[in-house]
């Protein structure tokens, strides 16, 4: 038996669905908000047209005040159209839209700002660019307005991204990279708050854990100071967390040599930042790979011989 007054059967035969947008996403006072709503009847899994004529329009500031609502036209494609003129002095933040036929609703928002140019700047100074891992990456952060002053006791909330390092020594014997251009985001590791000394400077350290598969990563710290007017600017800076103290690449003199010949191969011990390691004990070894059926992979171990690198690494 079912209870015919039970929450299934009290649910609506059809929803209104919309979505609802605006030409630009932030705006400044006295720009004006061109929006737009495209709205549907949802019946089951089915998405209908929508057949009212009219439907209301308002639009609440960042403090609920309702600052805009008119009654707008509905037109043969569910589309309902509206422009609000920003008030040169409106408030700051986000606003909601709502789209309401009777008791149903959809909603949008967009944001207003007031660009103003940086009253200081943020730098963030690494203690060393390179940190071993299971050791600790150190940056201090410096706020001074651009008239020469520190920020004083300005507050400090950062924020550290991980992701994967590969670094160019691997390829190359020259450290061609650019901090930031081959950054893409990471996942978020760490984040925090401190305050600024009387100097408008502040220390974060971040922990460096070993990475279980033995793989080097970096780290991205971004910190945002808050001065006492409530002006937010940030800075940031990036740290390597290596696996080792040096590296190696390998190179051959050649990509395909035919069978019975020799090859040559070369090999470097460099740190990080590219100097040379004399006096590494190597164990080379030379495997052969093959493929069979179904892309079945086969290691062989051909032969292995010691060296030690010389003066050049």
């Amino acid at each position: 038996a079912t209870d015919p007054g039970g929450w299934y059967f009290e649910g609506r035969a059809r929803e209104m669905q919309g979505y609802v947008y605006t030409d630009k996403p932030i705006y400044r006072p006295g720009h004006l908000v061109n929006l737009k709503a495209v709205l549907r009847w949802r019946e089951a899994d089915a998405l209908l047209p929508f057949d009212r004529k009219q439907v209301e329009v308002a639009i609440t500031d960042p403090n609920d005040k309702v600052v805009f609502r008119q009654q707008r036209d509905v037109d043969e494609f569910g589309s309902v159209l509206a422009s609000f003129p920003v008030p040169a002095g409106a408030a700051l933040g986000y606003y909601r839209i709502r789209v309401a036929s009777e008791d149903l609703e959809a909603d949008g928002s967009f944001e207003v700002q007031e660009y103003r140019k940086p009253d200081f700047e943020v730098l963030l100074r690494p203690a060393e660019r390179f940190v071993v891992q299971g050791g600790k990456a150190v940056a201090v952060v410096s706020a001074r307005y651009y008239f020469g002053q520190p920020v004083a006791n300005g507050e400090v909330k950062y924020v550290v991204h991980r992701q994967p390092y590969y670094s160019p020594l691997r390829w190359s014997d020259e450290d061609d990279e650019s901090e930031d251009r081959w950054w893409y985001g990471g996942e978020e590791a760490l984040q925090g708050s401190t305050r600024l000394n009387a100097q408008g400077e502040a220390e974060i350290t971040v922990p460096l854990e070993i990475d279980e598969n033995g793989r080097d990563f970096s780290v991205r710290i971004e910190a945002r100071v808050t001065d006492a007017s409530s002006r937010e600017v940030a800075g940031n800076t990036i740290v390597h967390a290596s696996y080792g103290r040096f590296l190696l690449n390998a190179r051959t003199d050649n990509y395909i040599y035919a069978a019975g010949t020799e090859a040559t191969v070369t090999v470097h011990a460099l740190d990080y930042v590219g100097a040379p390691q004399p006096n590494v004990p190597l164990t080379v070894g030379v495997r052969r790979t093959s493929y069979g059926r179904r892309d079945e992979k086969k290691a062989v171990l051909l032969n292995v011989v010691q060296a030690v690198t010389d003066a050049d690494g």
